[in-house]
């Protein structure tokens, strides 16, 4: 959810969606983003809670491995803070939720730390996976490696980039039932938008 709410932020730059995408719809966002955090968190800890408790030699030795050996430990209290608790309080603010540079920044933080999940669940377990002690390593990514994730981030953002300018991202039904119109009407004592209804 994090990426669809940066995707749309970069659209709403690059496009001028000013008018489509707007701070309401931000806002909404970081809201359901608080609930699915939450709950990704509830997942996260009732995963090493039942692992451990299983008492698996394998699945216990990954465990100690990401909480008390250097370097995953470290990566893996970072990856809790910028996945979780970063982003989360960001979001319980309005001011967080509405200003797109700090929605971007939580955005982007979520989805390193996604990325460091997947590198803490499957580094640390193949550092250790062979019978002999004086086999084991630390992991370090080659140039190849970083050439390949690098390739990826870009060949995925330049297809996104021209299936935009082909295929219309939002719907011109939607846009056209729910245009608002740039006077207010007086109702009162409140002013309030004036909508665009088709009869």
């Amino acid at each position: 959810v994090s990426a669809v709410a940066f995707v749309m932020i970069i659209l709403r730059y690059i496009y001028g969606w000013q008018n489509y995408i707007r701070h309401e719809h931000l806002d909404a966002l970081g809201r359901l983003l608080i609930v699915v955090a939450t709950g990704w968190f509830y997942f996260l800890v009732m995963e090493i809670i039942f692992g451990i408790y299983g008492r698996e030699a394998d699945e216990v030795a990954v465990r100690i491995l990401q909480f008390q050996v250097n370097p995953w430990a470290i990566w893996m209290f970072i990856f809790v803070g910028i996945t979780y608790f970063l982003p989360v309080a960001i979001w319980l603010s309005k001011t967080g939720r509405r200003n797109l540079w700090i929605m971007s920044f939580a955005c982007i933080s979520v989805n390193v730390g996604m990325w460091l999940e997947r590198f803490l669940i499957i580094v640390p377990g193949l550092a250790r996976k062979q019978l002999l002690t004086f086999d084991w390593y630390t992991y370090r990514p080659s140039s190849i490696e970083w050439i390949l994730v690098g390739g990826t981030f870009a060949m995925v953002s330049l297809l996104m980039l021209l299936i935009a300018r082909v295929v219309p991202l939002i719907p011109l039904y939607d846009i056209k039932e729910a245009e608002i119109l740039r006077t207010e009407i007086k109702i009162g004592r409140v002013s309030v938008p004036a909508t665009f209804r088709e009869d």
